[in-house]
């Protein structure tokens, strides 16, 4: 492969930063790699990227542009994120416990954004709290109460322009009685910030406090503008840039990700509503450091954030989709089978069910004539007829036919049909 394949190859896809590379050439046989001085590819990749790249009108602290590519990896996540919109997620929902799931999403996402920034509870603890209207008992439940009340705060007013206003108002509900007194704020910080890791040591250091509100105007005009970003990469870097400006002492993190919730919902990705998208995030916080710093060590080349933010985005999609499917399955198959005028018997409808909750994932003839007493034959026609309409697939183990139960999308994909 010649050196400018080479190139193509790790921006357009593979994109890994300068360390993994080296990795990669130091402890693992790769041909490609044979030949080459990594120090120099590392710098022609970088060059090369940058060249090819889409610019933002982000400054960082050495007055650089912040940069990004678009990889096939962020290209396949935002159209699976697309595809999941497109099959209307909130329909899963029942209509009637909407609001009860709208509240639900809202204290897991107030639960996870706080944890990730160090509170100390339960997710049950925060939904007894915020459902019973209980008062918190220490500053870790403080701070996920406000953090639900700003998300509450960005849903009421997700249509409004964003101002200097609104952020302050936002971060003032988020860290309302959880600050130092030096922490507080009349608007943004005015002294600098560092962020230490568990050691002590600094690994991030912001912007000079005269520079912020400057770079918080630009940062406002960009989320208030039009422009052809895609709404989920632009939500990325909103995320990241607010981050990366850290306009306050302290709530950085938890305020990026209400402004992000409240950026995507109000283009167009309101099923996202009933989602934490910060859920999946608490046990990858590590990663998710690890990409802000790696997009600053590239100096502000935002594509590590966005391939593993849109990953993230799918991620916590499918596992709360599939929550969803099984939590409402009954509901939403019985309602389908109603509008095909779909008609079974009274053990199939009993076979359903039990499968349902999932206590089992196949059954045999011989098992289901015991179970309903019932003729071999019987049973026979009964299962057959789960397989038609495909609630049921039926193999051969050894000597037996075995009928294992479909996956809900499947089944529902399948009654869609008829």
């Amino acid at each position: 492969m010649s050196n400018a394949d080479l190139l193509k190859k790790y921006t357009e896809s593979n994109y890994l930063s300068c360390d993994e590379l080296k990795k990669i050439k130091r402890y693992k046989n790769v041909e490609e790699f044979k030949d080459i001085d990594i120090d120099i590819f590392c710098e022609e990749l970088f060059q090369h990227r940058k060249s090819v790249s889409n610019t933002i009108g982000f400054i960082d602290k050495e007055k650089r542009n912040l940069f990004y590519n678009f990889t096939r990896e962020t290209e396949d996540s935002i159209n699976r994120i697309e595809e999941a919109g497109r099959d209307k997620i909130d329909n899963i929902i029942p209509e009637e416990i909407k609001d009860a799931a709208l509240i639900n999403s809202l204290i897991d996402e107030a639960f996870s954004s706080s944890v990730i920034e160090g509170a100390y509870s339960t997710r049950r603890r925060a939904h007894d709290m915020i459902k019973q209207d209980q008062s918190p008992r220490n500053k870790s439940e403080k701070m996920i109460l406000n953090n639900y009340k700003a998300l509450e705060f960005t849903m009421d007013n997700f249509d409004g322009t964003l101002s200097h206003e609104m952020i302050y108002s936002i971060w003032e509900i988020l860290t309302e009685d959880t600050l130092e007194p030096e922490d507080i704020c009349s608007l943004y910080r005015d002294d600098g910030v560092f962020v230490k890791n568990k050691q002590g040591d600094i690994v991030f250091e912001g912007p000079k406090a005269n520079e912020v509100y400057g770079m918080m105007d630009n940062f406002i005009n960009y989320f208030n503008g039009y422009d052809n970003t895609n709404p989920i990469v632009k939500a990325c870097l909103i995320h990241y840039y607010f981050v990366y400006i850290h306009p306050f002492f302290d709530g950085n993190g938890r305020t990026s990700r209400a402004l992000m919730h409240m950026y995507l919902i109000r283009n167009g990705y309101e099923f996202l509503k009933y989602f934490s998208i910060s859920k999946i995030l608490v046990d990858k916080r590590n990663k998710y450091y690890e990409a802000i710093r790696t997009c600053e060590t590239h100096e502000s080349d935002v594509t590590f954030f966005i391939d593993f933010y849109t990953k993230l985005l799918i991620d916590t999609i499918i596992e709360i989709r599939n929550s969803y499917l099984y939590q409402f399955s009954k509901q939403l198959i019985f309602d389908l089978m109603d509008d095909k005028n779909i008609i079974i018997n009274e053990r199939q409808t009993k076979v359903l069910t039990y499968f349902l909750k999932r206590t089992k994932s196949s059954i045999d003839i011989k098992d289901y004539t015991k179970k309903y007493k019932v003729a071999t034959e019987t049973a026979r026609k009964d299962l057959s007829n789960l397989v038609d309409y495909g609630f049921f697939r039926k193999s051969k183990v050894s000597k037996k036919f075995l009928y294992n139960f479909n996956n809900i999308d499947v089944i529902l994909e399948h009654l869609s049909k008829f």
